[in-house]
């Protein structure tokens, strides 16, 4: 009987070791509002020569909860999602994003745009200064298939009435 008891002993201090030493997941924190542009290019069937090529300055509401993103520019309806990928060696401080604009599917002759991209990020904790810079891929049956430069800086840290998920 004893010999059991000091089973149980053992099992349950291997479980509260490997619990106390099961890393805590830590992620920089992009939530805010940001002021930058997209630049983007690319061919086409809607213009003449085939090439289009913009840019738009616009703010970008973003809102983070743990890994889960969502990301809004002002004014407009479209929303994307992402998820948070920390750098190893700086975890509060740096890592990337996988971005996809909502409704984003493997259909791609459907008539509807699709986009995903990948955005370097840096957030200082607890200090208002974050960036993110990328590109994104871009294509729809009428507007053809754009590359989009992404240049965002956090302006505020006000948290956005958006959800992480999509609509």
């Amino acid at each position: 009987m004893s010999m059991h008891r000091g089973r149980g002993h053992v099992a349950f201090l291997v479980a509260a070791f490997l619990l106390a030493s099961t890393p805590v997941v830590r992620a920089f924190d992009l939530t805010g509002t940001y002021a930058g542009k997209f630049a983007c290019k690319g061919v086409t069937t809607g213009q003449a020569g085939g090439k289009l090529s913009f840019t738009n300055e616009t703010a970008l509401a973003v809102k983070q909860s743990a890994s889960a993103i969502s990301l809004r520019a002002n004014g407009a309806s479209n929303q994307y999602v992402a998820i948070a990928i920390p750098d190893p060696k700086k975890p509060d401080d740096k890592g990337n994003i996988a971005l996809a604009l909502c409704g984003t599917d493997d259909k791609l002759a459907s008539g509807t745009f699709d986009e995903i991209g990948r955005l370097k990020v840096s957030a200082k904790p607890g200090a208002l200064a974050a960036k993110m810079t990328g590109f994104s891929i871009y294509s729809d049956t009428v507007a053809g298939v754009l590359t989009c430069k992404w240049s965002f800086k956090r302006t505020d840290t006000v948290i956005p009435a958006q959800s992480t998920a999509c609509p």
